[in-house]
């Protein structure tokens, strides 16, 4: 069976993706944020520009939104950086924000005691 070249080259993109500075949503810096049982501020000082945020749990196989910029583009500062919400003990929780045109992630367990665990590792 022979291919021609009309249709070799578009599978050949298909299935190497398109050329660029490669996967835009990895989140690769590692940063904390601030965190008591019924506030998360994802910074605390005013020079600091959130843009995006995102704040989750996993509840067994499938996550829970807990807190989400949207699809809007948002630059909040301190102290719009912090959101009053209680957090669960005993779920783990991915944060992912864009902080002064950065990508930070954080990883963190809560346990019943309120006791946060970093859960950080390498990509």
């Amino acid at each position: 069976m022979k291919l021609s070249l009309f249709t070799v080259t578009p599978l050949i993109f298909l299935l190497t993706g398109c050329p660029g500075e490669g996967d835009r949503l990895i989140y690769n810096h590692w940063r904390s944020i601030y965190l008591s049982p019924e506030k998360v501020c994802f910074s605390v000082d005013k020079k600091d520009v959130l843009k995006k945020y995102s704040l989750e749990y996993i509840k067994k196989i499938s996550s829970e939104s807990v807190l989400e910029s949207g699809y809007g583009n948002p630059r909040l500062s301190y102290p719009e950086t912090c959101f009053d919400i209680k957090l669960k003990t005993g779920y783990k929780y991915y944060a992912y924000y864009i902080l002064n045109d950065t990508k930070y992630r954080y990883v963190f367990f809560i346990d019943n005691n309120w006791n946060v665990f970093s859960m950080q590792r390498s990509l």
